[in-house]
């Protein structure tokens, strides 16, 4: 490992691809919490709700004995961003996967996915495990504790089996084989440009909020990196061809533009509710 970073080239194109990944990871996210925020507050509105943003989750925020709650509504408000976040997961796929020569592009796309997967398997996860959302929606249809528990665990394994077949795809915008040419360099990639990505990457977004962090969002963090790590123990002998075209050797300017732009939109959707 000492003898890759003496490499003056080898630690550029890391540093470079790891800054690429963590603006990638900052756009996807505020993205999918976006669209799963506006789909929540139109479904909050529909019912004549109070819809409230809590850092970036929108909630609502009727009284308990308030009449606005349902059969109905209770189901729609408290699954309708899992059943969103669900049809995206295909979607997001699907555009990786066709994206084949645009490794900028596709490493934007492959964090959409791994971000939609997490905001709808990995949001069951967290809702069961804290009775919240996904858990009330749940138990308004009468489903047992016990059911919801069992459901949760078989969530969890095609959860993490899904981001575990993801190695491949992940290694496939390093910009140069060197990077990858050995098991031991795939998974330093993968723990380097996804991982370590995630970490910082929600650090950075729960950092004007730290000191009023809650402990479901702890446990959203923890959803997303344990699953994350189980792809590291892939069997990693498989060769990999990385893009011939592949811009993610130099930091993209247009990614920090596209993140300026969503954070403004962001700030002028939180002024005005």
């Amino acid at each position: 490992m000492r003898e890759f970073f003496q490499d003056k080239k080898t630690i550029q194109l890391t540093l470079s691809i790891a800054i690429n990944s963590l603006l990638s990871f900052a756009i996807a996210i505020l993205i999918i919490k976006g669209l799963i925020g506006l789909v929540k507050y139109l479904t909050i509105s529909h019912f004549s709700g109070i819809p409230e943003l809590i850092h970036y989750e929108v909630i609502c925020a009727s009284p308990p004995y308030s009449p606005i709650w349902t059969y109905r509504s209770v189901i729609s408000i408290y699954s309708v961003g899992v059943l969103f976040a669900l049809f995206l997961v295909p979607l997001f796929y699907l555009m990786q996967r066709k994206t084949k020569y645009n490794a900028i592009l596709r490493l934007m796309f492959i964090w959409l996915y791994i971000l939609s997967l997490h905001h709808s398997f990995g949001m069951i996860i967290k809702g069961v495990i804290v009775q919240q959302d996904v858990y009330y929606a749940l138990l308004w249809m009468h489903i047992p504790k016990s059911i919801m528990y069992i459901f949760a665990v078989f969530i969890s394994v095609a959860y993490i089996y899904m981001l575990y077949n993801i190695l491949y795809t992940c290694l496939k915008i390093s910009p140069s084989q060197t990077l990858i040419n050995t098991p031991e360099r795939k998974t330093r990639f993968f723990i380097f440009h996804y991982i370590l990505v995630a970490i910082v990457g929600y650090g950075l977004l729960f950092s004007p909020f730290f000191k009023n962090i809650q402990l479901f969002e702890f446990i959203e963090i923890t959803a997303l990196i344990v699953p994350l790590a189980f792809a590291t123990l892939k069997n990693t002998n498989k060769k990999v061809t990385v893009f011939k075209e592949n811009s993610t050797s130099k930091i993209q300017a247009l990614l920090a533009v596209w993140l300026v732009g969503i954070l403004f939109f962001y700030i002028v959707i939180i002024a005005y509710v």
